[in-house]
């Protein structure tokens, strides 16, 4: 039961990252309130804050195998063949996501 809300906190907190990332954004460039987000990152090349997320991740777990420490490199045992964590808490499908966005 803590696991759901603790995937509820998580997705909060990334949604209020991503209004103020929003909201600077808007003030930097001076766009009106009626103006897509969207179209507002797509026109400074910016990534959303989940964007950023999925592309420092898919960074960490293709390096992960070649790390000089050993427990980063130990970290690939907690990946399952599915990509799901071993961990209740922390099962979601990380890898998968990763493949979806970078397709």
């Amino acid at each position: 039961m803590h696991a759901a809300s603790g995937d509820a906190q998580q997705k909060k907190n990334i949604q209020k990252l991503q209004y103020v990332q929003s909201k600077s954004l808007r003030k930097i460039v001076g766009a009106p309130i009626f103006f897509p987000l969207e179209v507002l990152h797509n026109e400074l090349s910016t990534s959303t804050i989940t964007e950023e997320i999925i592309q420092q991740a898919k960074k960490f777990y293709e390096k992960i195998t070649n790390h000089s420490n050993p427990t980063i490199k130990g970290q690939r045992k907690y990946l399952r063949i599915t990509g799901r964590h071993p961990y209740l808490r922390q099962s979601m499908d990380r890898k998968e996501i990763i493949r979806r966005e970078t397709t």
